[in-house]
């Protein structure tokens, strides 16, 4: 039995009727009896992306303190991962703390029990609450999602009624070939460092969306930004859902066809370019393949500071009666 919970010690209990009748009550008045969802949740793994995820964040962060020993924060999981995909939060975001791996953020946070949820607002404790119990839970999500603007919408004024997608990218897949391993591919999504080609100026990239989530993406936008404008891509090209990542002589196949081809990729004074895309051939997207064929600069190294994926789950387009156009 877990010394730091009380709903634990409900589950141990199990010997006596009135155990087994309290027992089943919390299953089922507070946790979700629907098979576990897929999961839009991020897994802190360290303090310090606990630091940036949820003490920087500009938005609204809403973390989940558990244990692996712990049952209620095993029941109460699929619920939270449920309300993390609920469009009324769409943009917010939602994490987990396994205050075993990540004591020092449980202790930071003043954890005493599990589960605990906690909502941060600009990176300030703002409401918790103990126990799996699901109205509660959402209720307390509901209060603060009406009020705070999401994070992932900041910035995207040209690209209004879509959001960042980042968030569902398979960073355990990502794959790159030509990168200069002093400079992380994780990086450009996560705007710290930056990523830089090799031996010649060319980049190739495979950004798969997490195969755990139930639905699709459809892409509306790229936003590229760079530092160094001579050496920020000119030239790309874009491919969907390939399972693995191609090789060079493959996209400069003539028979390989891209998605999309852009050229002449211009930049603002900071080194930020939104690119609209072909939005009805970036339906249903599971896999997104990035080819940098040129930079500006005729530069032997191609720079990425940071890479932005903007659009909307297949899901949340449905929900918001939106239809798939055809192409003439």
């Amino acid at each position: 039995m877990c010394s730091m919970c009380n709903i634990c010690a409900l589950y141990a209990v199990l010997g006596s009727g009135a155990g087994r009748e309290a027992r089943d009550s919390l299953l089922a008045d507070d946790i979700c009896r629907t098979p576990v969802c897929a999961m839009v949740v991020q897994e802190i793994q360290s303090a310090q992306e606990y630091e940036r995820v949820v003490e920087q964040s500009e938005g609204m962060v809403v973390v989940d303190f558990y244990a692996t020993w712990c049952g209620p924060c095993k029941a109460i999981a699929p619920v939270f991962a449920s309300l993390s995909e609920h469009p009324k939060f769409s943009g917010h975001v939602f994490v987990r703390v396994n205050v075993e791996n990540v004591r020092a953020a449980a202790s930071k946070a003043r954890v005493t029990s599990m589960p605990t949820f906690v909502v941060f607002v600009k990176g300030k404790e703002v409401e918790r609450m103990s126990g799996a119990h699901r109205q509660q839970l959402e209720s307390m999500i509901d209060r603060y999602a009406k009020t705070v603007s999401p994070a992932d919408r900041k910035g995207l004024n040209n690209v209004k009624g879509f959001y960042q997608l980042n968030s569902l990218i398979d960073y355990r897949q990502l794959d790159c070939l030509n990168m200069d391993k002093d400079y992380p591919l994780r990086s450009i999504f996560e705007k710290e460092g930056h990523l830089q080609s090799d031996v010649d100026e060319q980049l190739l990239l495979y950004i798969p969306v997490w195969m755990d989530f139930k639905s699709t993406v459809r892409i509306h936008s790229l936003i590229l930004e760079s530092k160094n404008q001579a050496q920020a891509p000119l030239c790309i090209s874009l491919f969907i859902n390939l399972t693995a990542l191609p090789s060079f002589e493959d996209v400069s196949c003539s028979g390989f066809q891209p998605t999309q081809r852009i050229e002449d990729i211009t930049y603002d004074v900071n080194g930020r370019s939104v690119i609209p895309l072909r939005y009805v051939k970036f339906q249903r997207v599971i896999s997104l393949v990035l080819f940098v064929e040129s930079n500006g600069g005729n530069e032997d190294v191609s720079r990425i500071d940071n890479l932005t994926v903007v659009g909307e789950t297949t899901e949340e387009a449905a929900n918001n009666g939106i239809v798939q156009k055809t192409e003439e």
